[in-house]
């Protein structure tokens, strides 16, 4: 690694460090209205990290869970805020009832609050940790994916996954939409199995999207009909926010494989964000909410109105609440950072194992919304919520230890470019980088995902390993 490449990386780590020290600075002492230099410094320093990945380390990088949780904290629930709160002082016309005005003072007053600053202080957490591990990554002298560019695929397996993502759509569309499936899949073993299908879903397209890339132009173009089959099954069913994660992971990891320059890396990364505000507004119209528009002035004000319901008031909402808990709870409720290990235990060994699921209770709590248990409301309090609850700032400690260690791992795993792996990581996105889900349930759903895909996992590494011998001994004299 040359000395210019040294500096940038040396700086990286250096800056993120810095402000994240900051920002927990901030935490400790009770500072007020610096969360604006906070978030532009992590904004700037994303860019950066985005260029060095750019150049000089491994382009699976920019798929890291540390990378995708980093960002859509800072973005989602920092600059989206911020730049809604300059744009939009007063609620648009279309929010003058009484819930969407009281969503505006809530994206309003969480802007600069401790809230935010306790979300600025994990994103730089995250971006320290992936900045570390570029430097160590810039620092070898042949990049992993390179190794493994040659890398075939057995004969009929991008047949198999085409026929096995079609299959998942079907099932999706059976309990959708047929009474057969409805009843069969709301109880018993039918339950459980379609537990099942959105990790199977997850797996068998971003397996689809890894090995196609590589194949002919028409069986590219058939892989690409498959995956958007399973989109419009997963978004019909409900699963809209899961289907567009998977969609654009999946897309990501299409266009790596080609191993793009810098320039077109960086594009796609910019047509991506782009097209993530359209792919929202396309999710709302199977809901059948279009009808709302005859209601409002004019199409763009819809268009605003929704894509800021989506893209600010839900984080707001959630940021609201952790506030409250940060100012009003910081004795916490219990005294057990490690509370969340319980996740592990099945329930069958442990059937009075407490409820996990607890995003009503949480609502009518911590987020003002009387009767939300009754009514089965629930709400976020975001992934650092519940440590905070129950171990004050300990179980923030506790908790962002132990998603260091789980993010890291995996995304040395993905960044190895050796294809299962690198498929290992992506299809766990869903659970790994999602920031609005409580932290014991993303403990518990994590590590039953896992096993859910273990056996997808133990077939492909036995096809790839049979193929890898076949070919070595083809090729042998």
């Amino acid at each position: 690694m040359n000395t210019a490449k040294k500096q940038t990386t040396l700086i990286l780590v250096a800056g993120f460090l810095v402000t994240w020290l900051c920002a927990t600075g901030l935490l400790l002492f009770q500072v007020e209205n610096l969360a604006t230099v906070i978030r532009m410094l992590l904004a700037l320093g994303l860019i950066v990290l985005f260029m060095e990945i750019a150049n000089n380390a491994s382009r699976y990088f920019i798929l890291s869970p540390l990378c995708l949780l980093g960002a859509v904290t800072l973005i989602f629930y920092s600059l989206g805020p911020a730049l809604y709160g300059i744009i939009f002082p007063e609620p648009l016309a279309y929010f003058g009832t009484r819930a969407p005005r009281i969503s505006h003072e809530n994206a309003i007053t969480f802007t600069e609050s401790r809230a935010e600053i306790l979300i600025l202080q994990f994103s730089a957490f995250c971006f320290l940790l992936l900045s570390l591990m570029v430097r160590q990554d810039c620092q070898r002298p042949v990049k992993r994916e390179k190794a493994t560019t040659n890398v075939g695929s057995p004969k009929h397996l991008v047949n198999i996954l085409i026929v096995l993502v079609v299959g998942v759509a079907i099932l999706f569309l059976i309990n959708r939409w047929t009474h057969f499936g409805q009843v069969f899949f709301s109880s018993g073993l039918g339950s459980e199995f379609r537990h099942a299908l959105t990790p199977l879903m997850s797996v068998s397209t971003t397996s689809l999207a890894y090995f196609a890339a590589r194949e002919k132009p028409n069986l590219r173009l058939l892989a690409a009909f498959a995956m958007t089959v399973s989109l419009f099954a997963m978004i019909v069913s409900g699963l809209a926010a899961t289907a567009v994660y998977i969609a654009i992971v999946t897309a990501l990891v299409f266009v790596l494989r080609f191993n793009p320059r810098p320039r077109q890396f960086l594009t796609v990364i910019g047509m991506t964000a782009l097209v993530l505000p359209i792919a929202i507004l396309l999710t709302i119209i199977p809901r059948g909410e279009v009808k709302e528009v005859e209601s409002i002035p004019a199409v763009t004000e819809y268009a605003a109105a929704k894509l800021t319901s989506k893209l600010v008031f839900r984080q707001t909402t959630s940021g609201h609440c952790l506030n409250k808990i940060y100012m009003n709870s910081q004795s916490a409720e219990t005294s057990n950072p490690f509370y969340f290990v319980i996740a592990i235990v099945p329930r069958i060994l442990w059937p009075e194992k407490p409820v996990l699921s607890r995003g009503s209770e949480y609502a009518e709590n911590y987020c003002g919304q009387t009767g939300a248990v009754k009514l089965q409301h629930s709400e976020s309090i975001t992934l650092l919520g519940e440590p905070l609850l129950n171990g004050g700032i300990l179980g923030i400690v506790a908790a962002q230890i132990t998603l260091a260690v789980i993010l890291c791992l995996a995304t040395i795993l993905g960044i190895s470019g050796q294809p299962v792996r690198v498929i290992f990581m992506v299809a766990l996105l869903p659970w790994l980088a999602t920031f609005e889900q409580h932290f014991a349930e993303y403990f518990g759903n994590l590590i039953k995902v896992i096993l859910i895909m273990s056996p997808f996992f133990i077939v492909l590494t036995f096809l790839l390993r049979r193929h890898q011998t076949r070919r070595t001994k083809q090729s042998a004299p």
